[in-house]
């Protein structure tokens, strides 16, 4: 199986998943507190706890929000627009607009037909 890690670390809270298979194998969520490089390590193994996994298990890990910079064992960083927009196609493909209701701000994003974002604001 092909494991592969994400971490979103918010203002308010760090968010993690790791997904196999295309469907969510462990989750994991905790307020982001002061340290975003602590939070996302927590997260991290966590997530290979649960799933009893270790790191080189790990195909790839992206990371995102406002501490996506402290997620040091990821090998790039996309914006939670783009995350988002992607996730919400994953789990509702037919819908074309998604709130963001986050720690710091408020996002309308508009959704095509692929799942990529075509709008914000």
């Amino acid at each position: 199986m092909t494991w592969f890690m994400g971490i979103d670390i918010g203002s308010a809270y760090s968010k993690g998943v790791i997904i196999g298979d295309s469907e969510l194998a462990a989750y994991h969520v905790i307020p982001s507190g002061a340290n975003y490089q602590t939070a996302a390590e927590t997260i991290r193994q966590e997530l290979l706890r649960q799933l009893n996994l270790s790191q080189d298990d790990i195909a790839d890990t992206v990371a995102t929000g406002t501490g996506a910079t402290n997620v040091l064992l990821a090998s790039r960083q996309v914006s939670d627009i783009v995350c988002t927009a992607r996730g919400i196609n994953s789990v509702f493909p037919q819908a074309r607009t998604a709130i963001e209701v986050a720690g710091q701000s408020t996002k309308v994003i508009r959704i095509n037909e692929q799942g990529m974002m075509c709008q914000y604001q």
